[in-house]
């Protein structure tokens, strides 16, 4: 099947591509092809347009002229789509599950700039049912829940925000405070549109579906299991398959092509724009992330960015000074704000894993090559990108932190004259760890062996 293609761009917009559009064109009449019902072709038409928008969008955008950026939009593009499989069309609410591999392992799925700290959970609940989730807590730092409208309700995605504007959400909710805990460290949580007695997760009616996020706070990669989850619909209904029907079928694949569009629209470039914007336009100059609750910030975070831009013989010194809340961590992405793969790049340190100073500030230096230091961020490859900062819980503010352009040689001047030496096979030995760490908090090494050294 010839599939159409989009005319020429009518505009460039520099707000994550939110200025470019597609020609107005006469729709043509998709052919079904071999026994494809006409409804099936004609939403995967549907599908295809949405895909070729997106697509116009990226391409079409300013920072895809500079080569390194280009280079990253394909898999960016690709890793979207995987997204929306995992998150609408693989989902069913009747048979409730938490998506939490696919959702942010490494190499896996890095589009949504998630913590490398933490272990998400996800997953598609409906606000017409009753769901109970059990857990227990294990050693995790802490457990947060934030629901929402769904992702992929509306179309424009601006109408998913506003939704929640109107419902006051999303909804955020910790373990240990707004949900109680027993002294074992298991709960019970309800989640529905209706009151409830106890643990109560509220969701709203005005809502198609429910988007939930946990976030599972892990500071000590080695040693620390992941919160143990599970979600039940408490409802009774009528047996059936967990099949879709053909019409079920292409209500989620309208979703999944809203859901993206979200993800480009309100993530991706438009957070790291908005950020630039936000430090005057400055690159290497960290700024609060202010964003509408709307869009999914947690209120129970505070994360500082800054949009770097460095040579390969150049490095940022990070400095800042304690802020002392029960998690802090500093993580790198990519233009797209994709994760820098923290397993086999040091790309990210929280407090447990970076070294503090004599005079109780820290020291980051990012850079593309060794500096031999131990808070060293590693760029792996990517001059350009983001570099957020995240709290969670915060006892107190602190000041925004600092960072200063060097040329790589001269790093150590500009650090405490104590800062160690990090040779390569110490660097080598903390990687492997840390690798191993990683692999543990997905599945892939047992807990209840020793890692190897």
């Amino acid at each position: 099947m010839q599939l159409r293609r989009r005319d020429a761009l009518a505009g460039l917009g520099m707000m994550g591509g939110a200025g470019i559009a597609a020609a107005p064109q006469t729709a043509l009449a998709a052919a079904p092809v071999g026994n494809m019902s006409p409804a099936f072709a004609s939403a995967l038409q549907a599908y295809n347009d949405k895909l070729q928008a997106i697509q116009a969008k990226i391409w079409g955008h300013p920072w895809t002229q500079r080569s390194d950026v280009n280079r990253l939009s394909g898999a960016y593009y690709m890793e979207l789509i995987g997204q929306a499989w995992m998150m609408v069309l693989s989902q069913n609410e009747l048979f409730p599950k938490f998506v939490s591999n696919e959702y942010c392992e490494p190499q896996l799925a890095n589009v949504l700039f998630m913590c490398p700290d933490f272990k998400y959970f996800g997953g598609s609940l409906d606000p017409k049912h009753t769901y109970r989730i059990r857990g227990r807590m294990r050693e995790s730092a802490f457990l947060d829940f934030s629901v929402s409208c769904d992702l992929g309700a509306f179309d424009p995605p601006e109408r998913v925000a506003q939704v929640n504007v109107e419902t006051d959400a999303p909804y955020y909710y910790a373990v240990g405070e707004e949900f109680k805990v027993g002294p074992d460290g298991a709960f019970e949580i309800i989640a529905s549109s209706k009151p409830q007695p106890g643990n109560w997760m509220r969701m709203n009616e005005a809502w198609p579906m429910a988007h939930l996020t946990i976030r599972n706070g892990i500071l000590d990669w080695s040693n620390d299991r992941p919160a143990w989850l599970d979600v039940q619909l408490v409802d009774p209904v009528p047996r059936r398959t967990l099949d879709y029907t053909e019409a079920e079928l292409i209500q989620r694949m309208e979703r999944a092509g809203r859901y993206i569009d979200y993800y480009y629209s309100y993530f991706a470039n438009y957070l790291v724009e908005s950020q630039l914007k936000m430090a005057g336009g400055q690159f290497n100059t960290f700024a609060v992330q202010h964003m509408p609750k709307s869009f999914g910030q947690t209120q129970k975070g505070r994360p500082q960015n800054m949009v770097y831009d460095i040579a390969d013989d150049e490095a940022l010194v990070v400095e800042h000074e304690d802020p002392g809340p029960l998690y802090w961590g500093f993580q790198l992405a990519d233009r797209y704000a994709r994760g820098t793969d923290p397993a086999y790049f040091q790309s990210s340190l929280n407090a447990k894993q970076a070294r503090k100073d004599a005079d109780g500030r820290y020291r980051m230096v990012v850079a593309n090559h060794d500096p031999g230091v131990p808070n060293w961020l590693d760029t792996a490859g990517r001059l350009t990108g983001i570099l957020r900062i995240r709290q969670y819980h915060q006892v107190k503010d602190v000041a925004t932190p600092t960072a200063m352009k060097v040329k790589l040689a001269d790093v150590r001047k500009h650090l405490p004259a104590d800062t160690p030496r990090v040779t390569p096979a110490e660097r080598a030995a903390v990687m492997d760890i840390r690798r191993q760490g990683i692999l543990r908090r997905f599945g892939h090494l047992p807990y209840d062996e020793p890692l190897l050294g």
